[in-house]
């Protein structure tokens, strides 16, 4: 692979360049239809094979070396200086395997094999620590496309890169540069591949990239634990106390039939006002010293009319006692008398779903009016997780509380799923998530309105990210909130997504990486967090971590988190990284005929760009004037495609114009500066 030994020039060199002004003349500009590459200001200082970045996000400099890419994921290059980056990669050597990805995020269609780009380099390195990583390819001087991938799925021996799951993408970040910024899980390995959107380069690309790193403080904040570690247990929220009930003390292989795990019969009250945990003895069970784990809670703040429940009751429908079935006896724990009821089961009143045994990973809503609650879809069978003969539930209960009575008349799922979350959001009950029949876990849910609704319609976004057991609860907002789980790939998920019902379009937000539930070794991200909000304060109640695949370590940990109007919701997989008008994504439209005054008011703001729409064919003449003095503005004119029509890139400030005629379609102009930063006003016209 050759490289270019080219010395970069410092900005500092570049005062002295561009001293001298240019003669301001009318110029035609010059027309490269053949030419997709960019022209890129330098942003390094020093020489190959080691270089120094100074970027927008990080105050120090990011020492980078001289690090070959590999031409194929399989054989990618290892980064082993992060934060690091490369200098000056000549890339016309590299090409594209038939297993290359297509570009998720590419702005049109960059070439003709499934979308994949060209001239594809890899490299990978593992995350040392949780954080923010970011990596950005300004000072590159062709068009890049940049995507980050892991394994997608760590235990099933397909080769990484046959089985490559996306985890961020950018095309057009600061003009035709790239930048993706992530949440990294420790000990995670990420593949990282830079293609280019084009082949049709007039020279040799040169690639210079720096990957760095943040670290994250979290918003959530540690409280008063719990006595006993413990996952895959059920909590309800009553006023200011938190219920916790059940659960696992000791973890076990969740995917060997014969491995069985510790469960407790605790029953604990943590008051959010006073910090202080209560013991409630303990729950029965039909098995001595079992209790429940797998399980769900609800609570109806309604008196039963058989007895009991004055104050209301926390309600358990059974769930996982030990062994390798479940147990289907449904509990009632009255509040006030401290005492535990045992009521009608679904399978005495309407029959259980699959006609003999009880299930668990069920979920519990209550319903608004008190009434009762719905107990939607579960688990029948065992082992869990990955069985792909399980049997799943799609039917849908519910416990009528005044007279103890089941009911199974509500529309069935679409899909049959357990593991899932749900909630009464937006007037409509809805689920999300969890694992399939097929052992399949999803990203996707489906809402049922219960005044009138005759059927479930997959009408709300899928999740960001495919989780299954994760914390679920609708706030004071009125939005949903979703946080840890597991992911598709069994490990533990530390970002939450917000599904806001009165803005639907906008699908599941992720909160960004500050919001992250687990982030350091002390805190680490967990499956089966349970808890909810009480006033505007979102609770995490123990779960278990990921870190040791096959024993996973029960967690004892309480933490909230503040969730106000101050919140910001950003994406984290971006199309555009951009703000302002960087990148084709945000171009603001200009009208024909019309002087616009802009300027670039920052080091690394490099690009404007503009869009104009085209009817019918015309003759089209695009003016860049009044070029601060000591700078460089090159002038490009692209279509929806990125195909471009025009180019004029005289030296220094002399005036650019793009001359020619164009047919009906979305167009693009370029501004693209170089050299030093003057905040002067440019002036750009476009004549018809």
């Amino acid at each position: 692979m050759r490289r270019n030994g080219i010395l970069l020039l410092s900005l500092l060199i570049g005062l002295l360049l561009f001293a001298t002004a240019w003669a301001q003349e009318d110029l035609p500009g010059t027309h490269t239809p053949d030419t997709q590459q960019s022209f890129h200001p330098p942003q390094m200082l020093g020489a190959a094979p080691t270089a120094v970045l100074q970027t927008d996000h990080d105050t120090s400099p990011i020492i980078l070396a001289d690090i070959d890419a590999s031409d194929s994921c399989s054989g990618a290059t290892a980064l082993s200086q992060v934060p690091g980056g490369d200098t000056d990669l000549t890339i016309k050597d590299l090409t594209v395997e038939a297993g290359d990805p297509a570009l998720a995020c590419a702005w049109g269609t960059p070439g003709p094999d499934d979308a994949q780009g060209f001239h594809t380099g890899w490299y990978q390195f593992t995350a040392s620590e949780h954080g923010l990583i970011t990596i950005d390819t300004n000072g590159s001087n062709y068009d890049t496309v940049v995507s980050v991938f892991k394994d997608g799925d760590p235990i099933d021996g397909t080769p990484i890169c046959d089985d490559l799951q996306p985890v961020a993408c950018n095309d057009d970040a600061n003009g035709l540069t790239s930048r993706v910024q992530f949440t990294a899980v420790k000990g995670t390995t990420y593949y990282v591949q830079f293609a280019s959107w084009n082949t049709g380069l007039s020279g040799n690309g040169e690639l210079r990239f720096a990957l760095t790193t943040e670290s994250i403080s979290s918003l959530w904040k540690p409280m008063a634990g719990m006595s006993e570690a413990r996952s895959r247990h059920a909590t309800a929220i009553v006023g200011s106390n938190i219920y916790v009930i059940g659960g696992q003390t000791v973890d076990f292989d969740p995917f060997n039939l014969d491995a069985e795990p510790t469960l407790t019969t605790r029953i604990d009250k943590y008051n959010t006002a006073t910090g202080n945990w209560t013991s409630l003895g303990n729950m029965p069970s039909p098995a001595p010293n079992a209790g429940y784990a797998n399980t769900t809670a609800a609570y109806v703040n309604k008196a039963n009319n058989l007895g009991g429940c004055t104050s209301g009751c926390i309600y358990l429908p059974g769930g996982y006692n030990g062994g390798a079935t479940f147990d289907g006896t449904h509990w009632a724990y009255d509040i006030a008398k401290n005492q535990w009821l045992e009521k009608g089961n679904i399978g005495h009143q309407v029959g259980w779903p699959n006609g003999s045994n009880p299930f668990a990973w069920a979920v519990s809503v209550t319903k608004p009016d008190q009434t009762g609650y719905y107990l939607l879809g579960g688990l029948s069978s065992q082992p869990a997780i990955t069985d792909t003969t399980a049997i799943v539930s799609d039917r849908v209960y519910f416990y009528r509380v005044s007279d103890n009575t089941w009911l199974d008349n509500a529309p069935d799922l679409n899909t049959a799923r357990y593991g899932h979350m749900a909630a009464y959001v937006g007037g409509k009950i809805c689920v999300i998530g969890g694992i399939e029949s097929s052992g399949i876990i999803t990203p996707n849910g489906e809402c049922w309105n219960p005044n009138g609704g005759i059927s479930w319609k997959q009408n709300i976004e899928p999740l960001n990210e495919s989780r299954y057991a994760a914390g679920s609860a609708v706030g004071p907002d009125g939005k949903w909130y979703i946080y840890g789980g597991g992911g598709y790939d069994y490990q533990a998920l530390s970002t939450v997504e917000v599904y806001d019902p009165a803005n639907p379009d906008a699908g599941w937000v992720t909160l960004d990486p500050t919001h992250d539930l687990g982030i350091t070794d002390a805190l680490p991200p967990r499956i089966w967090p349970r808890g909810g909000f009480v006033g505007n304060y979102l609770w995490a109640v123990g779960g278990n971590d990921s870190t040791d695949f096959y024993n996973r370590t029960r967690i004892s940990t309480m933490e909230r988190l503040f969730v106000g109007q101050h919140n910001i919701l950003l994406p984290v997989l971006m199309k555009s990284g951009s703000s302002g008008n960087d990148s084709f994504a945000v171009a603001p439209q200009i009208n024909f005929n019309v002087t616009y005054y802009k300027n670039f008011d920052s080091p690394l703001d490099l690009y404007d760009i503009f869009y104009f729409d085209l009817n019918t064919t015309a003759a089209i003449k695009v003016k860049l004037r009044d070029i601060p003095t000591g700078t460089d503005f090159n002038l490009f004119l692209y279509d929806d495609n990125k195909f471009i029509w025009g180019s004029s890139q005289n030296g220094g400030n002399v005036k650019e114009t793009i001359d020619t005629t164009l047919g009906p379609g979305r167009y693009y102009v370029m501004v693209a500066r170089k050299g030093i930063l003057n905040t002067s006003n440019y002036r750009l016209i476009v004549e018809k």
